[in-house]
């Protein structure tokens, strides 16, 4: 089976007919590593977001996950190629656009899918699953100041603007 998803979407990849779509473990381990770390990451600070995983979190971990592909297609790493939204920002929309696809056949199984990918990234760190949820108000005047000012200046085109 080739063509659209790409295997390397799928756990199964190497079969004939390749199983597991969006249920890589690597991706798994990747967002486990850079938001469910401990108890003061970012994914496990806004823990209810992440369940059950969003398709728009798929679609990004199986970007950056082509993005890692095409770094190392020849053999050994490109660190001319860098992630950048002008070239990656359709392959997102590509894989997010199939994963609403995939949800449409059965919404109810994948959502089991996404919930069950949740614990497994959730059980992988030291996470408790069940952190309590804090309940933020709107911005302060101060912050909503700053954030005037500091989007004035901006055009929101990201390739454009400086990198820090």
């Amino acid at each position: 089976m080739e063509g659209s998803p790409k295997r390397f979407c799928y756990k199964d990849f190497d079969r004939t007919d390749p199983r597991g779509y969006a249920e890589l473990r690597l991706l798994l381990r990747g967002l486990q590593q850079h938001l469910f770390k401990d108890r003061h990451s970012l994914g496990a600070e806004n823990i209810q977001a992440f369940n059950p995983l969003p398709l728009a979190t798929l679609a990004l971990l199986l970007t950056t996950n082509e993005f890692c592909l095409d770094a190392w297609s020849t053999g050994e790493f490109n660190s001319q190629l860098t992630f950048k939204e002008s070239v990656y920002r359709p392959k997102f929309e590509a894989h997010l656009q199939q994963l609403k696809e995939w949800e449409g056949i059965n919404s109810v199984v994948v959502r089991k899918i996404c919930e069950k990918m949740f614990h497994r990234v959730v059980s992988m760190g030291k996470v408790p699953n069940q952190t309590p949820i804090v309940q933020l108000g709107g911005l302060s005047d101060a912050a909503a100041k700053f954030a005037q000012e500091e989007l004035a200046g901006r055009t929101g085109e990201t390739d454009s603007e400086a990198d820090e």
